[in-house]
């Protein structure tokens, strides 16, 4: 699936569901960038090895003044339950 940075905006505004914007928990902004790409976090059930590893595909939020990241989960912003 092609992430589509303009579907990922419209996902968190429904998410939100008519609440106002937050502001940035570091400098209090309202204003975000939205990653052009979809971040990859990578998940194991083991803390020293590479057994079972996975990936978690992630948008991230980036706070205009400060760079403060905040990261929301692509395949929850899919679902269509809120």
């Amino acid at each position: 699936m092609r992430y589509i940075p303009s579907k990922v905006i419209e996902a968190i505004k429904e998410k939100l569901n008519g609440k106002r914007i937050p502001r940035c928990r570091v400098c209090g902004r309202k204003q975000f960038v939205l990653a052009e790409k979809v971040c990859r976090i990578t998940v194991s059930d083991e803390v020293d090895g590479e057994v079972n590893e996975e990936t978690l595909p992630a948008s991230a939020i980036i706070c205009a003044k400060c760079g403060h990241i905040d990261l929301f989960s692509v395949k929850m912003l899919e679902r269509e339950d809120k």
